[in-house]
């Protein structure tokens, strides 16, 4: 039986103080890139629990956006990422409403950072929703509980990148390389370096000439027509690189 302030309107039942319609959008991100082998990955992983986490919130009325946010092979230590200034930009453009993530650190691992963003989600009126950690961020409490979830982040990220360093250096010392790629002049065989005698002649001819004087853009040039190419490798995930000419960084 309807309630008295129910009303019907071209057959269809209205409920009253039916909540306002709120465009949410997911933001994805991993620090590994896509391999090509295995199609689901942790950025389509955080996607479907994020998206079934908004479908669940019906009652309130919340609707998931077209437009896709995510980055791969994207470190959370900075903001230089495509997908994120592109959520960023139809933020500022009022397109969004709530922010949905499945982590905190999937947004960034930097706690400046991320009041940073924060900031710039108060000042268009967006909320900022993470999946597993249940944080309401409207309240104080919230709002510590938040920052204290990134300073967390902020401390693993460079745990990992020292326990990384440590790691390499070690590696190096016991005469092991590391890495898909090597030095032009050398190839890999039994995870060390050994002398390529072709590159290495190249090598050689190019450092002399440079200590007889002869400039840089003239020593690239010449290789260049010579053809000299830098030799082609595979990243892990299967791309291809190398094979260009020797350039100059200076």
């Amino acid at each position: 039986m309807l309630g008295w302030n129910t009303k019907i309107v071209n057959d269809c039942i209205c409920m009253p103080n039916q909540p306002p319609i709120k465009r949410c959008a997911i933001y994805s991100r991993s620090s590994v890139e896509k391999d090509n082998r295995d199609p689901f990955d942790s950025v389509s992983a955080q996607f479907m629990a994020c998206a079934e986490f908004v479908g669940s919130q019906v009652s309130r009325n919340w609707t998931l956006v077209s437009a896709l946010y995510e980055d791969r092979g994207y470190s959370g230590s900075h903001l230089r990422r495509h997908g994120f200034q592109s959520l960023l930009a139809d933020t500022k453009r009022g397109l969004i409403d709530v922010v949905v993530v499945h982590r905190l650190d999937r947004l960034t691992r930097n706690l400046s950072d991320f009041q940073q963003i924060i900031a710039e989600f108060n000042a268009h009126n967006v909320a900022l929703v993470s999946v597993t950690q249940q944080l309401d961020m409207s309240h104080h409490v919230g709002r510590l509980a938040t920052n204290i979830l990134t300073s967390f982040a902020e401390f693993e990220r460079e745990m990992v990148g020292q326990r990384v360093k440590e790691k390499r250096a070690a590696t190096l010392q016991n005469g092991r390389w590391q890495g898909t790629s090597c030095p032009f002049g050398y190839r890999i065989k039994n995870d060390c370096l050994v002398i390529d005698a072709a590159e290495s002649a190249i090598v050689k001819e190019l450092f002399s000439r440079y200590a007889n004087e002869e400039s840089v853009t003239a020593l690239i040039r010449n290789s260049d027509e010579r053809r000299v190419r830098i030799k082609r490798w595979l990243t892990r995930t299967g791309k291809q690189r190398g094979q260009h000419p020797i350039k100059s960084y200076g």
